[in-house]
């Protein structure tokens, strides 16, 4: 279940910075760069949850 959680923090982070980059008119390539990181992270994340299977 903590894989659950972990997905949809990120989700939810991922939705907030799409919508405060685009209120804000910020750079395509910064909205990539910030994009990439997050996502880098949430599979840092979900390699160190164990599946218990």
């Amino acid at each position: 279940m903590a894989h659950l959680g972990a997905h949809f923090a990120f989700r939810s982070r991922w939705q907030k910075t799409d919508d405060e980059l685009c209120r804000h008119s910020m750079s395509f390539i910064l909205h990539k760069a910030i994009r990439n990181d997050f996502f880098q992270s949430y599979l840092y994340l979900l390699e160190k949850i164990p599946l218990g299977i």
